[in-house]
């Protein structure tokens, strides 16, 4: 009986077919079959190579090199389907026996390559994340005030909440924060987290005057004088020291108009006395 695409047993049949426990009118038909399709064709293929990969990752004892049932799997290549296996006079008992040997060796190498994935997920969960943090570089402070200007200079955190915006800081830099009250002309737009000295960065996004000014701030033990030079006519870079911190305003006015109202605080956001 010829097989169909659709029909409900090829998964089956599929499986029959790697394992070697087809007989020869059902073997041939299948690979017909195969050969009219070239998504199952390829499915046939790839199952074959990881069979293979797995087999010279994890031998199995009682399957040899030579033994018929296994030498599919064990080949560095997949069979042609094209080509017909050579008829070997065998008892019908001892090919039974070595396709039942390959199907349980089938099922061991399932099992083996899913303990192995268990043991690489938990080793990973417990030791390997720390490895893994994203590529950082540091970047200039002049270039990143150009490409939040040029971006649109909106913030990543509307922070206008004092005690938000002192745990930022606490979180991020060790220190609490805040920010005195403006005067008119000048507001906060809120925090940004850009890159510059470290990953852990942070950008205050302000207005002054209708002109975007920014203060990055990070640990004093991570300043990079070489990240805040800048030679551009029309931009002014002002640093400043705060207690175990570093400030950095960047801006077009010649003068700072931000870095004084930034003040330490407690967690809160209140002013220390």
């Amino acid at each position: 009986m010829t097989m169909n695409w659709d029909d409900t047993n090829l998964e089956a049949t599929l499986q029959a077919y790697l394992d070697r426990t087809l007989d020869d009118a059902a073997r041939q038909d299948f690979e017909c079959l195969l050969n009219e399709h070239d998504e199952l064709r390829q499915r046939v293929q790839l199952q074959q190579q990881m069979d293979a990969a797995l087999l010279r990752l994890f031998p199995l004892p009682g399957i040899s090199e030579h033994d018929p049932a296994a030498s599919l799997a064990r080949s560095n290549a997949p069979r042609s389907i094209h080509a017909s296996p050579p008829q070997e006079q065998q008892h019908d008992t001892l090919v039974t026996d070595r396709a039942g040997r390959a199907k349980v060796g089938r099922r061991r190498l399932f099992w083996a390559v899913a303990a192995v994935l268990a043991w690489m997920a938990v080793f990973w969960h417990f030791f390997g994340r720390k490895a893994d943090a994203p590529y950082f570089e540091q970047r200039s402070l002049a270039l990143l005030y150009h490409e939040s200007v040029d971006s649109g200079f909106e913030p990543y955190y509307d922070c206008h909440e004092p005690g938000r915006f002192a745990s930022t800081f606490q979180q991020r830099q060790g220190r609490p924060l805040r920010l005195a009250e403006m005067p008119d002309g000048t507001r906060m737009l809120g925090l940004s987290y850009p890159g510059g000295f470290t990953r852990n960065t942070t950008a205050i996004l302000c207005e002054v005057d209708q002109q975007p000014v920014i203060v990055f701030v990070d640990r004093l033990t991570d300043d990079n004088r070489r990240l805040s030079s800048c030679k551009e006519a029309g931009l002014h870079i002002f640093r400043q020291e705060l207690n175990g911190l570093v400030l950095y305003e960047v801006s077009p006015w010649p003068n700072r108009r931000v870095l004084d109202f930034l003040q330490l605080a407690d967690v809160q956001g209140r002013p220390l006395p």
